[in-house]
């Protein structure tokens, strides 16, 4: 693992190293040779705009905590308004997960399920993803008065299993269209001052 974030703070020099490539890189690795995990690392910092995140000054990270942010306020509306009325921002729960693409919290051996649907779909399916672990925690969250424990629940979803394998990962680009994706990217592009990411025709799902 450290040959290859070694190798892309040489690659490139802007970005260096991030607290949280390590959790990526160490979950490729599991799946694939140190060369080939380094070149699928800069693929998805490159081509699927991960790079924007690690940046100085985190841009890419507003801009996908304001989607999740807007996920919540259109489809759980009482746990919005739990985790405001708790001061609980989306920021504290969802930094890692982005930082990490959740592999901070999913079993390595099963890494490789996200990154397959990652690769093909995006940021969309990350979202999606983000949207069944917070329905899978609702019902409990919505018991807790305590930040420490609402907090607790969304980042490290220790009395839950997250282990569905690859039929479920599929699964979750498939149904009825119940989200307006569109409208939800349309409405962040506003919002933040970065607009370079954007989600084609796969949003209407």
């Amino acid at each position: 693992m450290e040959n290859v974030l070694l190798a892309y703070a040489k690659y490139d020099t802007q970005v260096g190293y991030v607290q949280g490539m390590n959790f990526v890189v160490a979950a490729l690795l599991y799946h694939c040779s140190e060369e080939i995990a380094f070149w699928l690392f800069v693929t998805l910092l490159e081509d699927y705009e991960i790079r924007d995140v690690y940046l100085t000054g985190l841009p890419g990270l507003y801009r996908h905590t304001h989607v999740i942010g807007s996920l919540l306020k259109r489809n759980f509306k009482e746990l919005t308004e739990h985790l405001s009325a708790h001061e609980v921002k989306i920021e504290v729960f969802a930094t890692h997960w982005i930082f990490t693409l959740f592999s901070c919290i999913l079993p390595i051996d099963e890494m490789g399920g996200f990154f397959d649907q990652f690769f093909d779909h995006s940021w969309l399916f990350f979202y999606r993803f983000a949207i069944h672990l917070i329905r899978m925690v609702e019902k409990e969250i919505l018991l807790v008065d305590e930040m420490s424990e609402i907090i607790a629940l969304l980042k490290t979803f220790k009395t839950i299993k997250i282990g569905e394998k690859l039929g479920f990962f599929r699964s979750l680009m498939s149904g009825t269209k119940i989200i307006n994706w569109q409208g939800i990217i349309s409405d962040s592009n506003k919002a933040v001052s970065y607009t370079h990411l954007t989600l084609p025709t796969i949003c209407s799902v």
